[in-house]
């Protein structure tokens, strides 16, 4: 009989074998179990209109039921799993994309249909923005170790389970960083400060659905499973990837860099249609490394301690796969003119702030922020007006 794919994430309870990693299955069973709400395979015809049922049944026997599922596969996977010719992989695949063709439309019908956007309720960056983070799209966040990546996605978070009473969110977390207690300090915070009943806050939390994938191959499974989430009746707003880069610079060292290559284009491609079929915002993290490709700087760069020059990892290529790139980084004392040190407020606390690197709508810009119990706020601003605190109007 023909192998099953490794590290496939099988719907089964527990598959991964520890806590907070339980497959495929689990995403649904806690969202109400849709349907695929994908495209399936039924109907593949080569060019001369006959149909390919062999190879539908061969897919389908590898688990892959869905046109998005064999698009975004890497090709050189395709060929190791279905034992194929490569010429006979080009007939499934062409016809695949015939099946699969999306729909024309006009720029007119793309704006009366417009995304809209989930504010961060730190309303300097949601102005610069246009509103918040894009629906529809992947928007990254790059910084150091300790520059406040994951406490801005706890801030997100938390901002759009309490703002609607019906919407949830899904963190993929990839390094084992997501504190459920922070989370909970942050939801209270805000809960109090809009005068809401604890029940909120237990709502609230109840919406916060965890995946934690060991492997690449997991994470791929569980991206596949949240797009399922479409078709069912839970309202999905956000996803949240932290980290993209955590299990692919542990898995694919330098001699396997075109299959790193292959992985990162099929998940940001996965990552954009989960974005579209949810109508969410999909934000990822990213860490940074020393800058020593020139032509990487075009894609941002931050200043580190000593004057070092810093640039967000995994690459040019990645870069492009995103559609928004915000950069967190210390932010330094713009008297002093010094470069590489850092300013420190009255509480001790470094200065941060938020820089929009990349956006297909929005300027270059930067936003002061300090991260508190509540969450991240902007502080006050030269004139002395009080720090905005992000705060959601609930609905």
């Amino acid at each position: 009989s023909r192998p099953r794919r490794a590290g496939r994430v099988r719907t089964t309870p527990n598959a991964a074998g520890v806590s907070g990693v339980r497959g495929v299955g689990s995403v649904n069973a806690g969202m109400g179990s849709p349907g695929t709400g994908r495209a399936d395979l039924s109907g593949l015809v080569d060019a001369n209109g006959q149909p390919l049922d062999h190879f539908t049944a061969a897919l389908q026997q590898e688990g892959i039921t869905s046109l998005e599922q064999l698009l975004e596969l890497p090709r050189l996977e395709l060929l190791h799993t279905l034992r194929l010719f490569m010429e006979d992989l080009d007939i499934v695949l062409e016809a695949a994309a015939r099946a699969g063709m999306p729909a024309i439309c006009t720029a007119r019908q793309m704006k009366r249909g417009a995304s809209g956007v989930l504010p961060t309720f730190l309303p300097r960056l949601d102005r610069a923005l246009g509103g918040g983070l894009t629906v529809g799209t992947v928007t990254e966040i790059c910084g150091a170790a300790g520059s406040g990546k994951t406490q801005m996605c706890l801030h997100v978070t938390a901002q759009a389970v309490l703002s609607d009473a019906q919407a949830n969110v899904v963190y993929v977390d990839t390094e084992h960083s997501f504190s459920p207690k922070r989370l909970e300090q942050m939801l209270l915070a805000l809960a109090a400060h809009l005068q809401l009943a604890d029940g909120a806050v237990v709502s609230a939390l109840g919406r916060v659905h965890v995946l934690r994938p060991l492997s690449t191959a997991q994470l791929v499974e569980a991206v596949h499973a949240i797009g399922q989430l479409a078709a069912g009746p839970a309202r999905v707003t956000l996803v949240v990837l932290d980290s993209v880069g955590a299990l692919v610079r542990a898995e694919f060292d330098r001699d396997a860099s075109m299959r790193r290559f292959e992985h990162l284009t099929a998940l940001s491609a996965s990552l954009k249609r989960v974005a579209g079929a949810l109508g969410a915002v999909v934000v990822v993290t990213n860490q940074v490394v020393g800058l020593f490709d020139e032509a990487a700087a075009s894609c941002g760069e931050l200043e580190g301690q000593a004057g070092s020059k810093l640039q967000p990892s995994l690459g040019v290529t990645w870069a492009h796969n995103v559609n928004y790139r915000l950069l967190l980084q210390y932010m330094l004392r713009a008297s002093s003119g010094a470069r590489g040190g850092f300013r420190l407020d009255e509480a001790g606390a470094q200065s941060r702030s938020i820089r929009i690197e990349k956006s297909p709508k929005s300027a270059q810009a930067t936003v002061p922020i300090a991260i508190e119990l509540g969450g991240l706020v902007e502080p006050p601003l030269e004139n002395g007006a009080a720090a905005h605190v992000g705060t959601p109007r609930p609905t």
